[in-house]
């Protein structure tokens, strides 16, 4: 039996298996570090550090999380009414956070999202997702009202392999 958040279960099996798709001896990193990377890419970009009314790294991380939780492009979640005011910057803000994607890659820092994503990634490889699954006979989610869009296609993916669910 494991029982663990998505977020422990994604990192359990990307400390396994993520060399496959590149993401192996990755540092975890928390809201606060990653406000701190926001500032760091965007000052070190002159096309958008001086931007006044530029959305603050807070606003930037929420975007980012929204994008990777929701499964939607970044343009679409500052359609939100909630970053209305942004929308002037809707090129900018999309062009800082592909750096601070890459910036992160590169670094191999990763956010809790960024795990659940590279664990959706990592379950498209058909042999990996099959082993991971088989694992498991049976998955049990609790609280299953609060998953979101990313978690779901990941149990999904899992579930498909022995079909055995349960909410």
């Amino acid at each position: 039996i494991v029982a663990c958040t998505y977020h422990k279960f994604c990192n359990m099996m990307l400390r396994q298996y993520g060399e496959r798709i590149g993401v192996k001896n990755y540092t975890i990193i928390g809201t606060a570090e990653m406000k701190n990377l926001i500032e760091y890419v965007k000052n070190s970009d002159d096309s958008i550090k001086n931007l006044r009314g530029f959305p603050p790294a807070a606003v930037v991380a929420s975007v980012i999380s929204a994008s990777i939780n929701k499964r939607m492009e970044v343009r679409d979640v500052l359609d939100d009414d909630k970053y209305q005011k942004y929308a002037i910057y809707k090129d900018e803000i999309t062009w800082l956070i592909a750096l601070v994607s890459s910036y992160c890659f590169e670094q191999l820092k990763f956010t809790y999202d960024d795990l659940l994503m590279y664990m959706n990634r990592l379950l498209d490889e058909p042999d990996i997702c099959k082993k991971i699954a088989g694992r498991y006979r049976f998955i049990m989610i609790d609280e299953f009202q609060d998953t979101n869009d990313l978690q779901e296609e990941i149990i999904l993916k899992l579930a498909k392999h022995n079909n055995n669910i349960v909410v």
